[in-house]
């Protein structure tokens, strides 16, 4: 089952909400976007497969669009996923230069401000300038991203493994030892090998999941902040708040109401100052 609603639509930018309840499996039927655009997972993990090659994609990961080009999804994990797209117009990209990979790697700035925009939009009218300008930021730092070591294209197939045993385990307590049988290495090999492909620490990366999804809960729905934290695999609320502060620079409950103007414009200085890959 998927329901996609549309949340903002202006003439360069369109805010669209996907959410997936497929199981574990596929690929699905082959699907086709009507513009291009670029899908942030706020939950669960999805491959995509076009032009035969797949790229997988989680909360730390854009994955791109091509207008009118077919696709296919499949789910490695079971629990679907959610995914927060931003569609632009043909013109919008042309001259923002394109798309510089078939996926990249999220800031924490970038995630925020995405996440920040479907709140605006959830929220009614009134605020399409604001939506508007943020999203065209986001696309040119994307468009602006190089696509060397960091872009997802150069991820061994080991990396995207271990990005899916994550995905599955969310809400656990993970051990080194265990992922690396799980992906059949050593700690060590596992240990290097996935700060090399991936630019960041396991410990580093499976945190981000785990903040992404709890600031997209509260972005969305909202709901208790204990529940939230526990849910996302933080032991208290003090642990889940500290955190989350180190990583959005705010504690969780400003991430309820809508933004102000000042901070939409505070999101937007750090996403200038933060390019997309962030290693």
């Amino acid at each position: 089952m998927i329901r996609s609603e549309t949340l903002f639509r202006g003439r360069s930018v369109t805010l669209r909400h996907v959410v997936c309840r497929h199981g574990r499996g596929g690929p699905g039927d082959e699907e086709w976007s009507d513009e291009p655009g670029i899908g942030f997972p706020c939950a669960g993990v999805f491959r995509r497969h076009a032009r035969g090659e797949e790229v997988l994609a989680d909360p730390g990961t854009a994955v791109f669009f091509h207008r009118d080009e077919p696709y296919r999804i499949s789910h490695p994990v079971e629990g679907g996923d959610a995914t927060t797209v931003l569609g632009f117009s043909r013109r919008a990209v042309e001259e923002a230069g394109g798309f510089p990979a078939e996926a990249l790697p999220v800031s924490s700035p970038t995630f925020a401000l995405v996440q920040r925009l479907r709140r605006l939009a959830l929220e009614g009218e009134g605020r399409a300038l604001e939506i508007e300008e943020s999203a065209l930021a986001v696309l040119d730092a994307a468009a602006r991203a190089t696509s060397g070591p960091a872009a997802l294209a150069r991820w061994s197939r080991r990396a995207d493994a271990v990005r899916e045993v994550l995905a599955a385990r969310l809400s656990e307590r993970v051990t080194l030892d265990a992922l690396a049988r799980e992906v059949a290495v050593s700690p060590f090999h596992l240990a290097r090998g996935f700060k090399d492909a991936v630019g960041v620490p396991i410990h580093r990366y499976l945190n981000r999941l785990r903040l992404r999804v709890a600031l997209a809960r509260l972005s969305g729905t909202g709901g208790d902040l204990l529940s939230v934290a526990l849910d996302c695999g933080f032991g208290s609320h003090a642990h889940f708040t500290d955190a989350f502060r180190a990583e959005f620079g705010a504690p969780p409950s400003r991430f309820r109401p809508a933004p102000s103007r000042r901070e939409l414009q505070e999101m937007r200085k750090k996403l200038e100052a933060t390019p997309l890959p962030d290693r």
